[in-house]
């Protein structure tokens, strides 16, 4: 999930598989596809290409969504997942 954070936050425009932990990190300002059809996600690639608009379409609403992550905040929680876990077989 992070590398997604960090390209939204790269201002790069996203086209991700259309799974739970991906639409719930990039709140669906990304482009979204099929992980079982590779055609949709080439249209998604060839539409881009050819429509500058589109690329644009999300990355500052992605942008402002990616603010949320960082990869202190990520090494802060899993350091804490790991001392409850520890605390837990002592």
């Amino acid at each position: 999930g992070l590398p997604v954070a960090e390209a939204m936050s790269l201002k790069i425009p996203l086209a991700v598989s259309q799974i739970e932990i991906f639409e719930e990190i990039t709140q669906r300002y990304c482009y979204m596809f099929d992980k079982y059809d590779h055609r949709e996600l080439a249209n998604i690639i060839v539409a881009l290409e050819k429509n500058p608009n589109l690329y644009t379409a999300y990355v500052e609403d992605a942008y402002k969504v990616s603010q949320r992550y960082s990869w202190k905040m990520t090494a802060a929680e899993t350091y804490k997942v790991y001392m409850e876990i520890l605390q837990k077989k002592i």
